[in-house]
């Protein structure tokens, strides 16, 4: 039995030897200190049993936030306790990645509370686990290890660069055109 539980069952067994020690007054709107027989019960309850269900840990990222991602990938809104299910999810995922982080010989010397993206992709990469996460988190290297240039690639490049650049010498032409239709350029006032 965890802490909580042994609390709540020593609350539960104490409760009804003081509820028969003391008399209990009329429950009435005038007396404010007198507790009913179940007002009494309440507290005893256990989650699982009738009344309402208390959450123990609150959770920390925003409802809203959730549903809305939520509603993005389904067509249905999900209830709420789906919701609490998913970001309570969320929140103890994140929790594992930062103590994984939290593990770090460097970090623990430096006693630092920032996460540097190299910390993270390398627990994401060295974790068997965080394997569906090695596209979302890559390890950082230069731009010629992740995009190697080809051969092919790069002539097609060039001759690209050189039709784009006599399409720009074609379509000042016409321009010019139209002014030698025109009789050249408008005559000036001094002309005129």
């Amino acid at each position: 039995m965890t802490d909580a539980m042994m609390e709540v069952t020593a609350t539960a067994e104490a409760k009804p030897a003081e509820a028969a020690a003391t008399p209990v007054k009329a429950a009435g709107p005038s007396s404010g200190d007198a507790a009913t027989p179940s007002q009494a019960q309440a507290p005893s309850q256990t989650p699982g049993t009738s009344g309402k269900r208390e959450r123990r840990d609150p959770i920390g990222l925003p409802r809203t936030r959730v549903q809305q991602v939520a509603a993005e990938v389904t067509t249905t809104s999900p209830n709420a306790d789906v919701l609490f299910a998913i970001t309570r999810a969320t929140e103890l995922f994140l929790e594992d990645v930062v103590g994984r982080l939290a593990g770090k010989p460097h970090l623990q010397q430096e006693g630092d509370l920032t996460v540097a993206y190299d910390d993270l992709a390398e627990v994401v990469q060295s974790q068997e686990r965080l394997a569906f996460l090695h596209d979302i988190v890559p390890k950082r290297c230069a731009l010629d290890v992740a995009f190697p240039p080809s051969v092919d690639a790069e002539g097609e490049e060039e001759t690209e660069e050189e039709e784009s650049g006599g399409a720009e010498a074609s379509s000042d032409q016409p321009m010019q055109d139209a002014e030698d239709e025109s009789g050249g350029a408008a005559p000036t006032e001094e002309e005129a």
